[in-house]
């Protein structure tokens, strides 16, 4: 395919009928959504493939699709008309945004403060919070997002980050699982259980599982929050989340429960390293000031999220569990051994070694938190859990 003067020709109308033509997946949808006739949208993919040198957009009987080379000029096209939409309301108002994503989770009840306070120091400033789950990173990828809160690993070496603390992790089981009848579980608890899996901004692996037993478990993928309450509520499978999940996405068929020997997972603040907004310093020094360790959680309780835990709180170790909490440790070791044997023999699975008697620092109110660590700057390259 032949190509002219090169990408000077590329005017923001083809990448915006790119973009509504992707997001359709079908020139009928995006046609009307542009407010054009299709021949006419027609015409201007085609001029603009012709201007790129590459086929971008695949037609099929299905709708359409994009190519190997539209796959990578997508998110250069969504950057692209993301700086020129922030250039006209930069010069249009006095007031500069600043779009901070997340997946799931933001901060839970440190959500709402900080955003405040940061305005309320910036005069002129406006934080924009967006829920962006259709992609890993939360919009920073594609520009809908100039920051965001993102949990688990980084792997784009584009991504600045910092950390902000780490949070406990839970297991979510379907309402009359073996496992809910106890306080909290193991990952030997759920081990045998399909897995539900957020494919595409998850934090868990079946590597979590570190002797790799559970490598050939069956694993159901799915495509966001919602769906992955359902699988759960459905029996399908069993899943992990922060410990701050409960609270903010309770479920009537699902049980949230502690897992005491999980690994802790990182609560990051992320930025486009390439290009920062000029609002992403200040907003990063405040969100480290202001959450030196996460909001806390009961998921035994999950109306119960409170604010930021105090200093006082060492990493690691929970707050005195209340009196019922304390008598019913004295019963969770024979009730592990009982309700996980049961559940083992209904379904066939081999039971998983019980030691007998069962004691945790981590019994009770489930309030861990864990301090920030040191700031560490650049992405890392870890596995997504």
């Amino acid at each position: 395919m032949a190509k002219l003067s090169g990408s000077s020709d590329l005017e923001l109308r083809h990448l915006r009928s790119f973009l509504t033509l992707v997001e359709h997946r079908s020139f009928r949808g995006a046609a009307e959504a542009l407010w054009a006739s299709q021949s006419a949208l027609s015409r201007t993919i085609a001029q603009m493939e012709h201007i790129v040198g590459q086929k971008l957009i695949e037609r099929g009987h299905n709708g359409v699709s994009l190519s190997a080379a539209g796959e990578r000029f997508l998110p250069y096209a969504a950057r692209a008309v993301a700086a020129a939409d922030d250039a006209v309301k930069a010069t249009a108002s006095r007031q500069s945004t600043l779009r901070v994503g997340f997946s799931w989770n933001a901060l839970g009840r440190d959500t709402a403060p900080l955003i405040k306070e940061f305005e309320e120091r910036n005069p002129g400033a406006r934080v924009e919070l967006r829920r962006i789950d259709d992609v890993p990173y939360a919009g920073l990828e594609d520009g809908r997002s100039h920051a965001a809160i993102l949990r688990g690993t980084l792997s784009d070496p584009s991504i600045k980050h910092v950390l902000l603390y780490e949070e406990s992790r839970v297991a979510a089981l379907p309402k009359g699982h073996p496992a809910a009848v106890l306080r909290e579980v193991t990952l030997d608890d759920i081990r045998h259980d399909p897995l539900v899996l957020n494919i595409i901004s998850g934090t868990t692996m079946r590597t979590i599982w570190k002797d790799g037993e559970s490598t050939d478990r069956p694993v159901i993928g799915v495509h966001n929050l919602e769906e992955w309450l359902e699988a759960i509520a459905a029996g399908r499978g069993i899943g992990l989340s922060s410990a701050l999940t409960p609270c903010l996405h309770p479920h009537p068929w699902v049980v949230y429960r502690p897992v005491r020997d999980a690994p802790p997972l990182p609560v990051r603040l992320c930025w486009d390293a390439v290009r920062p907004h000029p609002l992403t310093p200040r907003f990063v020094a405040l969100a480290r000031a202001r959450t030196k360790s996460g909001p806390v959680c009961d998921p035994l309780h999950p109306t119960t999220l409170h604010a930021t835990a105090p200093d006082a709180v060492a990493p690691g170790t929970a707050t005195v569990p209340d009196a019922a909490a304390r008598q019913g440790e004295a019963h969770q070791g024979a009730a592990r051994q009982g309700a996980v044997r049961r559940g083992s023999a209904r379904d066939g699975r081999p039971p998983p070694p019980v030691g007998g008697a069962f004691t945790t620092p981590l019994s009770g109110a489930f309030t861990t938190v864990r301090r920030r660590e040191p700031v560490r700057s650049g992405s890392v390259p870890l596995d997504r859990r």
